[in-house]
């Protein structure tokens, strides 16, 4: 569960998408036509060194740290999840009973619609 978190920076914002496809771990079309600007030899100026392009957002280091955060103060709930190697998915578990409230998981859970809680 240590890296978990950690494999949050890997993902980037898409600012034109809505829901969670705008967190994907592939670079945004914008991001992409910026950088072949510059491999063309265009001056493209972003307020910041091209070196800083590629780290994290501000969203994306708040997405790890509240995932650490949950990690955290749902510890035993997690282990006792696993150890009992319970059948139902996790993301339903923790989202649907303990952090959205009835009527707000249509964002998360259209695979797991008819999962039987």
């Amino acid at each position: 569960m240590e890296t978990f978190c950690a494999s949050m920076v890997k993902y980037k914002v898409h600012k034109g998408r809505t829901g969670l496809s705008r967190f994907s771990t592939e670079e945004s079309d914008t991001m992409k036509a910026l950088k072949d600007l510059k491999s063309k030899g265009v001056e493209v100026n972003l307020g910041m060194p091209y070196e800083m392009w590629q780290l994290p957002s501000a969203e994306i280091t708040v997405l790890k740290q509240d995932c650490e955060r949950i990690l955290a103060l749902h510890e035993d709930f997690l282990e006792e999840w696993f150890l009992t190697k319970s059948n139902d998915p996790l993301e339903v578990l923790l989202c649907r009973r303990r952090f959205l409230r009835t009527g707000e998981d249509d964002c998360i859970f259209n695979e797991y619609r008819n999962h039987d809680l």
